[in-house]
């Protein structure tokens, strides 16, 4: 996991909880992109 992801998710754990839900949404919606991106990546080197 990146180190970045790690300090978001933690200062998530310390968040208000008005503010945890809007915190995590955005921790995933992020790494799904990213590793959409990266299969992208991969699919036009193998072709």
């Amino acid at each position: 996991m990146d180190k970045e992801v790690v300090i978001e998710l933690n200062n998530t754990i310390f968040a208000p909880e008005h503010e945890r839900r809007q915190r995590l949404i955005q921790i995933i919606t992020k790494q799904e992109n990213q590793a959409q991106k990266i299969e992208s990546e991969e699919e036009i080197q193998y072709i």
